[in-house]
């Protein structure tokens, strides 16, 4: 659930960022140079085939919508949990506010299947301990869909008394409200999770190795 932030500690995701936009840009330009060949080509055909048309192919379904039923996110609720979590203040892993959070996890899903994943991450600051948070709702159809954030704040602003609202305390709050519509029923379709990582900010500067760690231990396993 993370967008493409920009930050001195995220320049690897700014350059994420472009090379997603020129791919768009191109994509985006071939199709129209398609559509620009094909209204060409019919203009050029369009003399000759008004006597004799042609049958037309059936056309493909477009934009088909999702099947099941829709879910109502309550935005208030979710502004309400967002709140709430940067009241915990600075939430960098083995904080007091990141200890907060999971107390506060602990009890929006403790009649949950919510499932705990502690380990130890090597980071530049030394061995740290983390721990990510797996809310699990079970569905019909084999196959899970995976829905993420992070419940960690900026480490190297642990003075500066950085908050996260946005970053991650908006996509926390998004998913607890996601959750308030699965509570409780048989999704029809696949199985959802929703993961509360930790460790996902840089500890001292975003590199491959040096940011991820709940999601990469999560993917490990």
């Amino acid at each position: 659930m993370r967008g493409c932030a920009v930050d001195r500690f995220s320049k690897p995701r700014i350059n994420s960022c472009k090379w997603e936009f020129l791919l768009l840009v191109l994509l985006v330009g071939t199709v129209l140079g398609c559509e620009s060949k094909k209204s060409s080509s019919a203009s050029a055909g369009a003399s000759t085939s008004q006597s004799n048309p042609a049958p037309q192919a059936a056309q493909p379904v477009l934009n088909a919508q999702p099947q099941g039923p829709e879910l109502h996110v309550d935005p208030q609720r979710a502004m309400t949990y967002v709140k709430e979590i940067v009241a915990f203040g600075p939430r960098w892993p083995g904080s007091k506010g990141q200890e907060k959070v999971a107390g506060y996890l602990r009890n929006k899903f403790k009649g949950d299947h919510l499932e705990e994943d502690a380990f130890v991450a090597d980071t530049p600051a030394g061995r740290l301990s983390m721990r990510n948070f797996i809310a699990k709702f079970d569905g019909t159809k084999d196959g899970i869909i995976l829905l993420g954030s992070h419940i960690d704040t900026l480490y190297p602003l642990q003075e500066n008394n950085y908050i996260g609202a946005n970053d991650g305390g908006s996509s926390i709050g998004l998913l607890i409200a996601i959750a308030d519509q699965l509570r409780g029923k048989k999704l029809e379709g696949y199985s959802i999770w929703l993961a509360f990582f930790d460790g996902e900010e840089a500890v001292e500067k975003w590199t491959d190795t040096d940011s991820d760690y709940g999601s990469r231990h999560l993917a490990a396993k």
